[in-house]
C-alpha cells in the first residue's frame, strides 16, 4: 500500500534515481513536474497572481500523494466487484457520501460531452479551414474506446459517447438520481465561484485575461496529451498498474480539484485569522507552506489532535482521507 509522503521534508529540488538511491544522479528526462501548472491554478482559485514555488510545489506532492491513494483505494472496490480493470464505477463508489462532489463531477463531465459534441461537429463542416478548431480531444486509441459493461442493461456503453450519463447510469444503481444531485446547494463551490468573481471584477482588461487563462488551467490543459499526467503518476507516484482512458478523465479533474479544495481550505484559514486580527487581506498575501500543512493538518486530524499531519511519530495511513471526494 502507498504510504503517505513526509510532506515536512519536501524538498521540490530533490531527485530518487529508479534504483532507489537518494545519492544517485538525478534522471532528468525522466523528472515530470506540474509545479508551473499548479502556480497558474492557484492563481486562478483566488491566490495572488505569482504564487509561491514552494507552495505550489507542496500541493503538488499533496495531490500526488491523493491520486495514488484513490487509485488504491478504487483497486480495493474493483477487487471485491470481481473486477479485472480499473473503471469509473470504482471511483464513483468511493464518492457515493459526498453528493456534492459527485453533482461537481457529474457537472463537469456533463461540460466534456458538450464541448466534444460543439467540436466534432465544427470538425465534420468542411468549410472549416485546418487548426481553426482547438483540440479538445486526444486522438482516439483503443485504450481510449474500451466499453465497461453497467449493472442494469445487457450490452456496453462506449464511455466517449456519454461521459455523464455513463456515471448516471451506474449511480442509479446506487439509489442517487440526477435530480437528487441538482437539488443540492454546494455552499463551498458557490464560495469559490463568488471569490473568483470578486477578483475579475477588480481587474484590467489585459490582467482579466491572464487570470481567464489560469482558470482553465488544468492537469491536461493546452492541447497537452494524457501522456504526461500518466508519466507523472507512475515516475513520481510510484503506481505501475495500467489506467484506462475514461478513469484518467476522472482523474485528471479529481486532481484540479484537491487543488482547489486545498485552496479554498487555506482562504478559509485566512478569514479566521483576519476575523482575529480584524484585518481584511485575503487577497493581499501569497498562500504559504504553513498555511497548507496547518490545513492539511486539519483535514487529517480533525478533533483538535496534538499530533502533526507530517511527524514522523505518526504511523502511516493506509486507507488516507481524499480531500476531494
Amino acid at each position: 500500500m502507498y504510504k503517505f509522503t513526509n510532506l515536512s521534508a519536501h524538498k521540490p529540488t530533490s531527485f530518487v534515481s529508479l534504483t532507489g538511491n537518494e545519492d544517485a544522479l538525478p534522471v532528468i528526462e525522466d523528472e515530470v513536474s506540474f509545479v508551473p501548472d499548479i502556480q497558474r491554478m492557484m492563481y486562478g482559485l483566488g491566490d495572488v497572481p505569482q504564487p509561491h514555488v514552494e507552495s505550489a510545489a507542496l500541493i503538488e506532492t499533496i495531490t500526488l500523494d491523493q491520486i495514488v491513494s484513490l487509485l488504491h483505494q478504487a483497486s480495493e472496490i474493483m477487487e471485491l466487484r470481481g473486477g479485472t480493470a480499473l473503471a469509473p464505477e470504482d471511483i464513483l463508489f468511493l464518492m457515493k457520501r459526498n453528493h456534492k462532489a459527485l453533482k461537481r463531477l457529474i457537472t463537469y463531465l456533463g461540460v466534456k460531452d458538450e464541448a466534444q459534441l460543439h467540436t466534432n461537429a465544427l470538425r465534420g463542416d468542411g468549410n472549416i479551414p485546418s487548426g481553426a478548431v482547438p483540440d479538445m480531444t486526444v486522438p482516439e486509441t483503443e485504450e481510449e474506446i474500451l466499453k465497461f459493461p453497467q449493472v442494469d442493461i445487457s450490452t456496453p456503453m462506449d464511455w466517449k459517447k456519454g461521459r455523464k450519463k455513463y456515471c448516471l447510469v451506474y449511480l442509479k444503481n446506487l439509489n442517487i438520481d440526477e435530480s437528487d444531485l441538482n437539488q443540492l446547494v454546494d455552499l463551498a463551490k458557490e464560495t469559490r465561484l463568488n471569490r473568483i468573481n470578486n477578483i475579475a471584477l477588480s481587474l484590467s482588461p489585459m490582467a482579466y485575461e491572464s487570470f481567464h487563462t489560469a482558470r482553465c488551467k488544468s492537469f491536461c490543459s493546452n492541447n497537452m496529451t494524457f501522456g504526461r499526467f500518466l508519466k507523472w503518476i507512475t515516475n513520481k507516484g510510484g503506481w505501475n498498474e495500467e489506467i484506462s482512458q475514461p478513469v484518467l478523465d476522472i482523474l485528471i479533474y479529481m486532481a484540479k480539484e484537491t487543488v482547489a479544495c486545498i485552496v479554498d481550505m487555506v482562504m478559509t484559514l485566512k478569514e479566521e485569522a483576519d476575523l482575529k486580527t480584524k484585518k481584511c487581506s485575503v487577497l493581499s498575501s501569497a498562500i504559504t507552506p504553513d498555511e497548507i500543512r496547518e490545513v492539511i493538518r486539519r483535514c487529517f486530524f480533525p478533533h483538535g489532535t496534538s499530533l502533526s499531519a507530517f511527524s514522523r511519530s505518526v504511523r502511516p495511513i493506509q486507507r488516507r482521507r481524499l480531500i476531494a471526494i
